[in-house]
This record gives C-alpha cells, sequence and structure tokens, in this order.
C-alpha cells in the first residue's frame, strides 16, 4: 500500500470534563474539543497524522483553575461556565437536575433567593429539614416570586437563577422525582451534640459538608474529648484511647510534648482567627500536603501502590518541622532585620519531645527546598507580609547548613508559595507562575518552561518530568514538582502520584507537590482516603496552626499576657522579648 492510498478520518479528541450524560440529548459542543486527530483507516499499524487545532476550544472550568465538579449541577455551572452550553440549555438542564435545599423555603410568603447545592455535603447551612427533589417539581407549589442560588463551594462560581428564568423556563420531559425529606447527618437524633454541630456549621460554610461516618466519627470523639475536659478540670487523670485515630481523635501536644488529643475536623475548616495575610485552611493543607506527598514517594520506591496502605511521613517532615520551630523561636516577638544565618538546632521543644533531638542529615542538597514552607509561613503579616521577606528567612536557614546551589529555586518556591496561601483566593499554581514567567524585571525561565509544557495537553506527563534535568538537583526537583502540580492540580490524587512516579528523588519531588497541592485545596480537598491512613497527622497539623497563630497579624498577640507567657514556654525565643 502506498501512502497515496492510505484513508484518514478526523476524530476529535474531546476534553475529558465533557460528560454527555450530564446534558442528554445535546451533542458536544465544538468549543470543547481539544483537536482532531487523523487517524489511518485502512492502516491501523502506522501512526496518526497531523492533528489540526481547534481555534474555538474554550478551557474546562477545571483546567483554569476551580474545584473539579462533584455532581450533575456543579458540571452544568462548569460547562455554562465555560461557554459549552448555552443559558438555556442549561436552565433546562438544571430543572431536571437532583438538587438539595431547605424544606421550609418553597411556603414562604416572602420572596426570597432560595440556595440549591448539587448533594448533601453542599448543603451550605445547616438547615433542620433538607428536600431532595428537582427544581421542576419543587416550582410547582414554591412561591412564585421566588429565585435561586447555585451553590457550588466556592462564591466566585456560584450562579444566579431569577424569577422568570425559574418558573418561565420550559421543563423537560424526563421523569421526575419524588420529593423526600432528608435529615443532615450531623443534625441524625443519635449523632447530634453541640460540638458537632458547631463544627458541622464551620464545614459548610467553606463548601466541606460532613459525610454520615464523618459526623459520627465526630460526634463520638467530641463525647470523649469533653468527659476528659471535665476530667482534667477536677483535677482527675485523664482516660485517652490508645489508638485516638480510631476512634475519630487527632493528635495535639502542650508545651512539654504531652499528648492533648481533639476530634478531627477532617480537615474541613481552620479553627485559628482568620484575616491575615494568608488563608489558615491553606496553610494547614501545605503542611499536611507536604507530608502526604513525601510518603506518597517513599512509598514509591517500594513498588506500592497508596490505596490502603499505611502512609509514613519521614526525614524530609522531620527538617521542615524543625525548620519550623527554629524560625518560630527567632520570629517569637522580634522586630528587625532577618538574621544572616538561622541555625535548626536549638532549645527542646514539645516537637523533639514527641519526635527526638537527633535532626535526620541533610542527604542532598536539593532537600534544602525544605527550608520554603516554613519560611513562608513567616510571612503572614505580623513580622513580615512579603514574599521578599520568607526568600530571606529561607536563605538564612539554608546558609546554618551551608552554602549550596540551590538559592534561586527556593526563593522561586516561596514566591509560588506565596501567591497560593493567600487569603484572597485558593490560587492554581500557573497564576503565581504566569506573574514569576511574565515579570517585566527579571522573566523566569523555568516558570514559563513548565507553562509552555502545560499548554500541551497532548503530550505524556511522566515524559515531560523525566524531561526536566536528572531529578536530583535542586532546580530539577523543584521543576518536576511545579509541572505535576500545575498540570493536574484539579486532581490532587492524580498530580501526587505523577509526581513520585519518575527517576529523580521521589519524596522530595511528591512534598513539594503535595503542599503546593494542599495550599490550593486545603486539607480537605486532598484524597481522603491516603490522608486518613497518614501516621502522626496531628503532629504536622500541630506545627501548622502554631505556624499560623504565632505569625498571624492577630494571633497569638491578641491574646492576654498569660496566654502569651504560655506561649514562650512553648517556644523558648532565641532573642529578648519585647515588652508591649
Amino acid at each position: 500500500m502506498t501512502m497515496s492510498e492510505i484513508e484518514y478520518e478526523e476524530v476529535p479528541v474531546v476534553d475529558t470534563e465533557w460528560d454527555e450524560l450530564a446534558v442528554p440529548g445535546v451533542p458536544t459542543p465544538t468549543s470543547a474539543i481539544l483537536r482532531w486527530e487523523r487517524v489511518p483507516l485502512n492502516a491501523r499499524w502506522l501512526p496518526n497524522g497531523p492533528a489540526r487545532p481547534n481555534p474555538d476550544y474554550v478551557e474546562s472550568h477545571s483546567w483554569r483553575g476551580h474545584r473539579r465538579p462533584a455532581n450533575r449541577l456543579e458540571l452544568l455551572v462548569s460547562y455554562y461556565r465555560s461557554r459549552w452550553i448555552t443559558h438555556e440549555i442549561f436552565l433546562q438542564h438544571v430543572l431536571d437536575c437532583e438538587v438539595y435545599l431547605p424544606a421550609e423555603s418553597g411556603g414562604q410568603e416572602d420572596a426570597v433567593t432560595v440556595p440549591v447545592a448539587g448533594s448533601l455535603d453542599k448543603v451550605r447551612s445547616l438547615y433542620s429539614r433538607v428536600v431532595r427533589t428537582q427544581l421542576k417539581v419543587w416550582r410547582r407549589t414554591a412561591n412564585p416570586r421566588h429565585s435561586v442560588l447555585i451553590t457550588v463551594g466556592v462564591k466566585l462560581s456560584n450562579v444566579s437563577i431569577s424569577t422568570e428564568e425559574l418558573f418561565g423556563t420550559q421543563a423537560l420531559d424526563t421523569p421526575e422525582i419524588e420529593p423526600t425529606e432528608l435529615v443532615l447527618p450531623e443534625l441524625e437524633p443519635d449523632v447530634s451534640c453541640g460540638d458537632l454541630n458547631r463544627a458541622a456549621r464551620e464545614a459548610r460554610a467553606d463548601g466541606w459538608g460532613f459525610s454520615v461516618s464523618e459526623a459520627r466519627a465526630y460526634g463520638q470523639a467530641a463525647h470523649i474529648w469533653r468527659s476528659n475536659l471535665e476530667l482534667r478540670r477536677a483535677g482527675r487523670p485523664e482516660t485517652w484511647p490508645e489508638d485516638p485515630r480510631s476512634v475519630g481523635l487527632i493528635e495535639r501536644y502542650d508545651k512539654d510534648g504531652s499528648l492533648r488529643p481533639r476530634p478531627w475536623n477532617f480537615g474541613k475548616f481552620s479553627e485559628q482567627a482568620p484575616y491575615s495575610v494568608f488563608s489558615a485552611f491553606a496553610m494547614s493543607g501545605a503542611y499536611v500536603g507536604f507530608a502526604l506527598g513525601e510518603a506518597l514517594g517513599l512509598l514509591a520506591e517500594t513498588g506500592q501502590h497508596p490505596d490502603g496502605v499505611p502512609l509514613h511521613w519521614g526525614d524530609l517532615t522531620h527538617r521542615m518541622l524543625a525548620q519550623s520551630v527554629a524560625v518560630l523561636r527567632c520570629f517569637y516577638d522580634y522586630e528587625g532585620d532577618v538574621p544572616t544565618s538561622l541555625p535548626v538546632d536549638g532549645e527542646p521543644s514539645w516537637l523533639t519531645a514527641v519526635l527526638g533531638d537527633e535532626l535526620p542529615p541533610l542527604t542532598e542538597p536539593a532537600g534544602l527546598l525544605t527550608a520554603a514552607l516554613p519560611a513562608t509561613s513567616a510571612c503572614n503579616g505580623r513580622v513580615g507580609a512579603d514574599a521578599n521577606f520568607g526568600v530571606h528567612v529561607a536563605w538564612s536557614l539554608c546558609r546554618a547548613a551551608g552554602d549550596h546551589d540551590a538559592s534561586s529555586s527556593i526563593g522561586t518556591l516561596v514566591e509560588v508559595q506565596y501567591k497560593m496561601m493567600h487569603h484572597e483566593f485558593r490560587w492554581p499554581v500557573r497564576v503565581p507562575l504566569e506573574g514569576l514567567a511574565g515579570s517585566e524585571e527579571s522573566p523566569d525561565a523555568m516558570a514559563q518552561t513548565i507553562l509552555d509544557m502545560r499548554t500541551d495537553r497532548g503530550a505524556d506527563d511522566e515524559d515531560q518530568l523525566n524531561s526536566l534535568g536528572d531529578g536530583r538537583s535542586a532546580e530539577s526537583v523543584l521543576s518536576r514538582a511545579l509541572l505535576a502540580a500545575a498540570k493536574r492540580d484539579y486532581d490532587p490524587a492524580t498530580a501526587l502520584l505523577l509526581a513520585v512516579s519518575h527517576s529523580g528523588n521521589r519524596p522530595l519531588t511528591g512534598a513539594i507537590t503535595g503542599a503546593l497541592l494542599g495550599a490550593r485545596h486545603g486539607t480537605a480537598g486532598l484524597p481522603a482516603t491516603w490522608v486518613a491512613t497518614l501516621d502522626r497527622l496531628g503532629i504536622v497539623e500541630n506545627m501548622a496552626e502554631d505556624m499560623y497563630t504565632n505569625f498571624a497579624t492577630h494571633g497569638i498577640w491578641r491574646e492576654d499576657q498569660e496566654d502569651r507567657e504560655k506561649w514562650r514556654q512553648r517556644y523558648w525565643p532565641t532573642r529578648p522579648v519585647i515588652d508591649r
């Protein structure tokens, strides 16, 4: 067969977020087609011909950096925001969708905007009763002046449907869902309690409702915690289970390293004071993501998959936590220049009581990248509030370990993390990279390389990763982590597995990728089954909370003198305390 006799057919390559089952009967829109591949029909053994790009393609909601849709309603919002479907098609299918809304809202006499969610865990408030139904069914008995607000967990992505649109749109001729009243998991009679309800209200406000099993676990843990609190107040011995995690508790430690468990909120909300430079939700997620990423990398080196396997973080996380203590002690209550060199080994703390005095040795210069997270966390407003301060703190940590060729990579990582932990929005990784690459003063070549690779969506991810250096130097490790996080941050599990499936330093690449994903999605947005099996999770969360409390604009310094003195005993400062 000659080349002229080969017949080709153009086959569309559709964005993976498009699901025809979410919009039955609607053909694949041109704006959802990535490209067309030329496939040989009568010579299947030949490779595909040149691809034809689609100039009308519109990036999906997730690819642009929004949270991945978790149900049909959120998919419809995503398609509408991406202009994959028209407003009319959007309204028709929203009316047909399974939704959850407050039971008492339909019959209210005053015109109200009713919040609507696509699943029970996305209901934003602690309503006493919730109805599962379809809007086309619900509107028959609802006040004809009502409107609705589709809530998808992120305020900027919510969609309003006016009264005219709600009642004037013709419904699809599809089977109807019988309205069913439900009780939220945390309000079940045998589960509900004050501590659980307060926690559930916070979690739902952030778009992360408790599941049935999570609500039961938190309620059980709250009962145990409350009982021990009463024993402590009465001066009697506390009685904690041998395995706190098995009953919904998470490790926390007092100033001398004594265990003080508390109910675990699954990372669904932050218990720190808000309104500082950073989000406490993002900072805790970054710390947990770092430990999770290292654990996955260590496991990958043994050839195992993380599903159903206990995960253990190692020396990198230990060093990062010790560096956090060093930063806390140096900038406990200090106003002045960053020291030239900031030693990590210092006075004992609760961390040394729990993990021991011996700090793991630095085996590779790239390991200095661990300094970036605690250094960035110090930029939370009270002492420093810009990325440049964090870069200098990171460099001082590294000089204490010796001079190495990692300063440029450390500075880049601090700048990326600074943007991602900012309280204003949960930025995707590509946004700080675009800022670095587009800098008029000093464009970052590494950032531009990562962005170019991200754009090549048809390229093999692992091949791209392995093309970035030897996987051992600081620059190579960082570039691989940035690519994994930037290209797949809409799917944390995929991004983390990619980060630990290359030929270089898997634990460190995984740790940096995990920190970026954790800052982006919070602990609740990381793969839940992996986080649940991560050993010594509470130590990492405890340190993240302490870092936020110490450096937040209104952290420990909003407390009284007695609480500040307790904090001083927790982290003995390396310099004289400034009287206030």
